[in-house]
């Protein structure tokens, strides 16, 4: 026996109704009987589902032996589940096709979403804060958001500004907290950074070093932003040739002595395969001439990787913020 194509529309009553038949289905119930040769005499309860477009109309494949099954029945579903019309299959079949049925579809009643997108539900605030220099984690520091509640009246801004979020950063500069609820107006992130006039503003710097079977040591004082801008500069690929990343201290000079170099560290691109040359000056200062004051004076050269530079310089960012007590320059060539 052959399989048939049947298809059919439901049209509704109610004309404003048209293409609104989205989710519904046809159901077909017959009577089956078992694949392969059987007593026809054994038939099974049987039954299949169709889609119903928007517009109402349908279609599904049966065998054509249901056709002419006078026990078969057709049913239109909601998609609620509402049994909306049952006829037999016989009674609307004209010509291998399904006769125009007319049933209004059943609307699913909507849920209107509240206003606030939060309202049930915990909801949590996350952020980071970055030196705005650096780009380094601002850690343990409190952030706290201001708000104005939506509706307060101009002449109350300024006592409707009201904390309504804190948290304190971690070691990676993240923050996290409940969601403040309620609908606002505006709102204003604050996070506790002690002021510049506060900050440590200079460093001794003191570096000890070691190459080739020579060491030596030297320190001088720093300005702080002096070192950071000196430790952000060596983390870059590549480190220019002609102005290469240095830094220099010691003592000023007057009209009796010169200016004495005490520090200085350079970093500039050595070869063509990636290699960073690192030269090292160090001196003791003096007072009274080289000679009499036996004045130390060491330069050291030697080469570090890029890699290298970009552990260092955050590790010299850290000692520089005290969240370190020394930065370590390893030498992996």
């Amino acid at each position: 026996m052959a399989d048939k194509r049947v298809k059919g529309k439901l049209s509704p009553k109610d004309e404003s109704l048209k293409s609104q038949y989205a989710g519904h289905t046809i159901r077909l119930e017959f009577d089956g009987t078992p694949p392969g040769p059987s007593d026809p005499s054994l038939t099974f309860r049987a039954s299949l589902t169709a889609p119903v477009n928007p517009d109402g109309a349908f279609e599904f494949v049966v065998d054509e032996r249901v056709l002419r099954d006078q026990t078969a029945v057709l049913e239109v579903r909601s998609p609620l589940g509402t049994r909306l019309f049952s006829s037999s299959l016989a009674s609307l079949i004209e010509q291998d096709r399904v006769r125009s049925i007319t049933v209004d579809p059943e609307i699913p009643f909507q849920i209107t979403a509240h206003p606030d997108p939060l309202k049930g539900r915990r909801a949590v605030l996350t952020g980071r804060v970055l030196d705005v220099d650096s780009k380094r984690p601002v850690t343990n520091r409190q952030v706290l958001i201001f708000a104005i509640p939506a509706g307060a009246p101009d002449e109350e801004l300024e006592i409707a500004n009201i904390p309504v979020f804190a948290a304190k950063t971690n070691d990676s500069g993240y923050f996290s907290g409940e969601y403040p609820a309620g609908p606002f107006a505006a709102a204003l992130a604050d996070v506790a950074i002690e002021r510049r006039e506060e900050r440590e503003v200079q460093k001794e710097l003191e570096i000890w070093a070691s190459a080739g079977g020579f060491s030596g040591t030297g320190k001088a004082w720093f300005s702080t932003d002096e070192l950071r801008l000196f430790a952000s500069a060596i983390i870059a690929f590549p480190l220019p040739a002609d102005l290469p990343p240095t830094i220099t201290g010691g003592l000023g000079g007057n009209d009796k002595s010169p200016p004495q170099e005490l520090v200085a560290l350079t970093f500039e691109p050595h070869n063509a395969v990636g290699a960073v040359r690192a030269t090292v000056h160090l001196a003791t200062e003096h007072w009274n001439g080289k000679e009499r004051d036996l004045v130390n004076d060491i330069t050291m050269r030697f080469l570090v990787s890029y890699g290298d530079l970009a552990t260092f310089g955050p590790a010299m960012l850290d000692a520089i913020d005290g969240r370190a007590d020394k930065a370590v320059l390893t030498a992996t060539l």
